[in-house]
Formats: C-alpha cells, sequence, structure tokens
C-alpha cells in the first residue's frame, strides 16, 4: 500500500493542495490526510511543515520527489508488463449491489476480463450492510456498494462516482410535480434495513409528503423494473452506467447537491489481492467517462 501513499504524495506536489488531490484521486481529504501521516510514519521522515495554515511539502520531501517518481514509473511498468503479458491466473471474489450488475458492474468486469482472460471471478449480490460485513471478514475480497457512513478500522474506499437522488416514475406518465406524485401515487419501498432509506426519509421530511406504500422489494433494481411497468413511483438514484431498465425510466431532480449516492469499491487496506483489486477498479474509468 506504501505505493499508493506515494502516488498520493505525487499527487499533492502537482495539484499543490490536499483538497485538489483528494479530489483527483477521488478519495475525501480526511483520508488523504490520513494517508500522508501513515507514509510519514513507514518512513520515519518529516514530509510535511505544517507551521502554516496548510500543510506544504518539506525540503526533504521535495528533494526526495524524483526518486519517488522513479519508484511509482517503476512499479507501474511492472503492473504494466504483467498484465499485457496476460499473465494473471489469479481468482477475485466481488460482491455488488444488485442495481449495479445491470450495466455498471458488467461493462466494468468486461474491460477486466479483456485485460486479464486468465482471472476467475465470483460475483456475489447483495445489499451495502451485507457487502460491508462480507469485506470485513473476509469473505469476499472487494464490492461495489453505497459508502458507508463510517468505514470500519482496516477497510479501504475508492470512489467511482455519484449518483443524484430522483423520483422515478414510467416514462410515459407526463407529472412533473414531485410533492403530486408522491402524494396521490403508490410508494414502493425498500427493506427497513436499506441503507439509502435514511435519505429517502430526510427528503419525505423536506417535502412534507407521507407515501401509501402497498409493497416492498428486496433491491433497488427490483424496486425500478415495478416503476417501469407502472406498479408505482420510488426514489431512486439516477444510475451512473445507464441500463435497460433505467431507460424506461422518467427521473425527476429534487436536490442533486444534497441527496446522492456515492458508489465506490470497499476493500482491505493490507488485502493480498490488491493489485488485482486496483486493475479492476481501473477498469471503471472507461465506463463512467463513456
Amino acid at each position: 500500500m506504501t505505493i499508493r501513499r506515494l502516488k498520493s504524495l505525487i499527487t499533492i506536489r502537482e495539484t499543490g493542495s490536499f483538497s485538489q488531490a483528494a479530489e483527483k484521486v477521488h478519495i475525501s481529504q480526511s483520508a488523504m490526510s490520513q494517508q500522508m501521516s501513515q507514509l510519514e510514519n513507514d518512513l520515519g521522515l518529516q514530509l510535511f511543515d505544517r507551521s502554516g495554515r496548510a500543510p506544504v511539502l518539506s525540503k526533504l520531501a521535495v528533494d526526495l520527489l524524483p526518486a519517488i517518481r522513479d519508484a511509482v514509473d517503476a512499479y507501474d511498468k511492472f503492473i504494466n508488463l504483467a498484465t499485457s503479458e496476460k499473465n494473471i491466473r489469479g481468482a477475485l471474489s466481488l460482491g455488488s449491489v444488485p442495481s449495479e450488475l445491470t450495466a455498471l458492474v458488467p461493462k466494468a468486469l468486461t474491460e477486466l476480463k479483456d485485460k486479464l482472460p486468465g482471472l476467475k471471478l465470483r460475483v456475489v449480490p447483495a445489499l451495502s450492510a451485507e457487502l460491508c460485513e462480507s469485506v470485513y471478514k473476509g469473505k469476499i475480497d472487494a464490492a461495489v456498494m453505497s459508502r458507508p457512513s463510517e468505514l470500519q478500522k482496516g477497510l479501504s474506499w475508492f470512489t467511482i462516482g455519484f449518483e443524484p437522488l430522483a423520483l422515478a416514475i414510467r416514462e410515459s406518465d407526463k407529472r412533473s410535480n414531485v410533492q403530486q406524485i408522491l402524494t396521490e401515487t403508490q410508494y414502493l419501498k425498500l427493506p427497513s434495513g436499506a441503507w439509502i432509506n435514511k435519505p429517502i426519509r430526510e427528503i419525505f421530511t423536506q417535502l412534507e409528503v407521507k407515501p401509501t406504500t402497498s409493497m416492498e422489494l428486496d433491491s433497488l433494481a427490483s424496486v425500478a423494473s415495478m416503476v417501469s411497468h407502472g406498479l408505482g413511483v420510488a426514489i431512486l438514484p439516477i444510475p451512473i452506467a445507464a441500463n435497460e431498465i433505467s431507460e424506461k425510466l422518467k427521473f425527476i431532480p429534487i436536490d442533486r447537491s444534497k441527496f446522492k449516492r456515492e458508489i465506490g469499491i470497499l476493500y482491505k487496506k493490507n488485502s493480498k489481492k490488491y493489485s488485482l483489486i486496483e486493475i479492476f477498479a481501473k477498469s471503471f474509468n472507461t465506463v463512467v467517462t463513456t
């Protein structure tokens, strides 16, 4: 994991601040700060001058940067050589929330299999809470899921992207008033343990509505399918990668800046499969940008 921290140090140098570096590598500013503290502890060196309002690279860190870049370049060349030769024959056990198995994860896995045809994959669908527990206990290597409110000790996170919450209705439905729709239409709900229920309750409070529910389903994918058939409405995340069902829905925005779901990859910091997980994470770059 030290290579990742060295890469983060280089990114801080390139962007000029912890916050911009964190945004570039898709982690929080606090996580970036923690990475740098861990790197200083690993090396036994003071890499930052923290006497000012914001930490800046120390003279020692600046002097070491050429050697650090060489070390990172050598690591990347090794990874590229290993993967381009298609000689990885390992196995990766992945979990995913069902809603991302309709498009996002399959597209990323296609990229992964093209790069590593010898890789054996096992994919386990489950809700985020169960996936979090499975990663923590080592039952699976990594999981594509909603970000936990807090990361358990020993776990790490890679952000894939954000999905704003919106009111999903059937594509042919001509209505546009969110409060009216939620008041007069049957609402399709998720199990009580679903993490997304918390922001949904906040939306109901903000809109001062109490929707009538007549059906509970086990996943966002199931809810979306029912909505597409006109069996009700629901607050759903607008998927990063559109799928056949989402294309049959109409999404009415609520508050994009406030209500959104962060999708990413949860894994163990010291996982022996880190190199494979890193390659898997990079597979999403093409998927999200296309």
